[in-house]
Parts: C-alpha cells; sequence; structure tokens
C-alpha cells in the first residue's frame, strides 16, 4: 500500500506549475496586438463553423434501495466489486454521537457484517485487490493511523498511515491505495 506522500508532492508541484503559467500570461503582455511578422489568422467570418456538441449520452438508471436499517453519520463506505459484490458502510456516530463498530453490508438486502476492531467515525474506505481497506479515522475523540482490510470476514491490520488522521479520503488506483487529507 502506497500513502499519499508522493501523491502530495506531485500535487504541489501541478499547483505550483499552474500558478507559475498562470502569472506568466497575466505579466508584460501588451493590451493591444502587435505585429511580429507571425502569420495572421484569418477573420472569424470565413472560419469554419465548429461542430454542435454530440448530444451527451443518457444518464444511467438510478434506482431506490432500501435504507441503512440503522441510523449513522461520518461512516467510511466502499463497494468491493467481483463474485463478493457489495456496499459496505463502516462505523459512524450512532445516535448518541458516540463512535461505533458496526459493519452494515448491502447485497440483496442489508445484513450485518463482522464488527470493526475499534469504534470509528470519519474513517475512510476503498476497495483494491478484491479487498476492503477502513483507514485512519477518530475512534471517540483521537485520530487513528490504523489500516484493516476485510480479509475472509476478519480485519486484519495492514501497514499503518505515516500520520493519525480522520476525515480523509481513500482513493484505490493501479491496485494502490492513496489516502489523502
Amino acid at each position: 500500500m502506497r500513502v499519499a506522500g508522493r501523491s502530495v508532492r506531485c500535487l504541489a508541484s501541478c499547483v505550483a506549475l499552474l500558478v507559475t503559467a498562470c502569472a506568466a500570461g497575466t505579466g508584460g503582455v501588451p493590451s493591444s496586438p502587435t505585429r511580429t511578422g507571425a502569420p495572421s489568422f484569418p477573420p472569424a467570418e470565413t472560419a469554419t463553423p465548429t461542430p454542435p456538441p454530440a448530444t451527451p449520452s443518457p444518464a444511467p438508471p438510478q434506482q431506490a434501495e432500501s435504507p441503512l436499517p440503522v441510523q449513522r453519520q461520518e461512516v467510511a463506505a466502499a463497494a468491493l466489486p467481483g463474485p463478493s459484490e457489495a456496499l459496505y458502510v463502516v462505523g459512524g456516530f450512532d445516535t448518541s454521537r458516540s463512535s461505533t463498530r458496526s459493519v452494515e453490508v448491502l447485497r440483496e438486502a442489508w445484513t450485518a457484517g463482522p464488527d470493526y476492531p475499534l469504534p470509528i467515525d470519519h474513517a475512510a474506505a476503498a476497495a483494491a485487490a478484491g479487498r476492503l481497506f477502513v483507514a485512519g479515522g477518530f475512534s471517540n475523540g483521537p485520530a487513528r493511523a490504523e489500516v484493516f482490510a476485510l480479509s475472509g470476514g476478519d480485519w486484519l491490520p495492514v501497514a499503518p498511515l505515516h500520520h493519525a488522521r480522520g476525515a480523509l479520503a481513500l482513493v484505490a488506483l493501479s491496485d494502490r491505495l492513496y489516502a489523502i487529507g
């Protein structure tokens, strides 16, 4: 599993490049066109008309599923594709604003999944390499660095985050995980 350190550096570099490019375009540019010997473009009325944009494809059909059987907020959720295809909702606050260990699984109907190893809220979840991963979050207050993978009905610890964090995003890309935020 790879954590977002490299992604953060890449994002920072992209932002710096964008700022530099935008700033370069605003300084020292004449306010009116000048001739530099470069060929000029034909007048707009002789330009080839732009074809109309393609009609967007219809939106995929949506359907309402049964509601989550328990009230939760600030949960981690992810869909696990493949033969075990299901939607997993992990932890979150219950109605008394306490972190929970509960896991709810939606296949044809909602069922209880294997309890998470600790009460958690504001965690992040993603599916990669055929497994469901949950990272970080808060456990009744303090931020956590643990990362667990659901494997065969058990939550197994995997490499922790470099820093404890909650309210993060966990993104799977090419079977690698990136923790952002």
